[in-house]
Formats: C-alpha cells, structure tokens, sequence
C-alpha cells in the first residue's frame, strides 16, 4: 500500500502576519514599525490631515503616509508561521515564500495637481536587492486633488528555494523632480491563503481515494 503525504508536510508558509502600523495611526512624524531611508530631515512623514497636511481626509483612520524627495523609502520584514517554525511567529526569508503568489492593496493620495509627478515602487526584496516590483503613478486623469485611489496586485514570487535572505515588504518614492506622494491602508495577503490551500489539496486528495475505492 502506497505511503501518502500530506500537502501540509511540504508547504513552507503556512500563514502570513498583517504588516504592523499599515495605516500609520501608532503616531505622526517617522512611521513607527517601519525600517527607513530619508534624503534629509523632512523626508517621509505621517501626517494628520487638516493638521499638517494638504489632503484634508486619510483613507484610513486619521493619519497616512506622505512622501517628499527621490529614493525615500519604508521597508518592513514580512513575518509568518512556517512548517519548520514550530507554530511560532518568525521573519520570512525568500526560500520561505518562494512560489508563493500575494496581493498587495494600497490607497494612494493624489498631492499635486500635476499628475506626471510622484509614483512609487511597491514590491517584495530580499538582501535589500529588488525582487518583485511593480511602478504605481500617482493618481490618474481622473483623480480629482485631496482624493484617494485603491490600487491592488497580484505579485509571484520567484521561486528561490535556497536564499536565505530576509523577505521584506518595500514601499519607495520614484523620479528626481517629483514630490508628495502620499500613501494609506497597505495590505499584504498570500493567495490562496498557505493552509487553505493545504487544506484543499487534502480534500482533493481524499476524493481521488474514494474514487479508486
């Protein structure tokens, strides 16, 4: 008789974690929970709307996240639970989310009324090399000013089964002459969701047995 596998005993991501502070509420200035790059000391802010800003709402609760200068950046480690991690929470590395499809959501406020300035590069990379990316231009044609636009991704990662770098989450201000872009609600979830999917496989697999039965 045949020895059969559980999906689950070869799925390396079992469940991934809500990125921290996504809509920057913990607090207004540098985000909280987020790792950082600032060309000087105004840099990427969290503002208020009304208070310190010119967008007079947040997508999301009471503060979002505006950019200034070319080459600012938040980056944040993406963590999850994996078949070798033994329940716990644990940073991801490639090799963990290798294969792995997500989809990536945001809210992006349009600043400036010139519409070819400010886009930002939101992606997966690991080693702090670029990975997975794709270019969001702020707002669009019709994108009104002090307005806020969903954008969602599907984004497949490579299948890197032997690095061991740190997977991280990454948000950057494109264009040298562009400025203010601002950003809200980042969401970040694995499609179909690791045990899920398991799951299904389990199903479809004891289908397949009642058949040959």
């Amino acid at each position: 008789m045949p020895v059969l596998t559980s999906p689950l005993a070869s799925a390396a991501l079992l469940s991934l974690d809500d990125l921290s502070n996504a809509s920057f509420e913990s607090n207004t200035g540098v985000p909280n929970d987020w790792d950082n790059s600032f060309s000087d000391g105004r840099g990427a802010l969290v503002e208020t709307p009304g208070v310190n800003s010119v967008l007079t709402t947040a997508s999301d609760g009471s503060n979002y996240l505006r950019f200034w200068n070319a080459n600012e950046y938040v980056a944040q480690r993406l963590r999850g639970v994996t078949d070798t991690s033994g329940g716990a929470v644990v940073d991801l590395t490639a090799a963990d989310i290798s294969g792995q499809t997500f989809r990536v959501s945001f809210d992006i406020g349009r600043v400036e009324p010139n519409l070819t300035d400010g886009s930002l590069t939101v992606g997966l990379q690991y080693n702090d090399g670029a990975w997975r990316n794709f270019t969001v231009v702020q707002g669009s044609a019709s994108q009104t000013r002090d307005s806020w636009v969903r954008y969602s991704y599907d984004i497949t990662v490579d299948r890197l089964t032997t690095s061991s770098g740190v997977a991280n989450f990454f948000v950057q201000k494109d264009g040298a002459n562009s400025r203010h872009v601002a950003i809200d609600n980042i969401s970040i979830v694995a499609i179909p969701e690791p045990t899920s999917a398991a799951l299904l496989g389990l199903g479809g697999l004891s289908l397949i047995l009642r058949r040959r039965m």
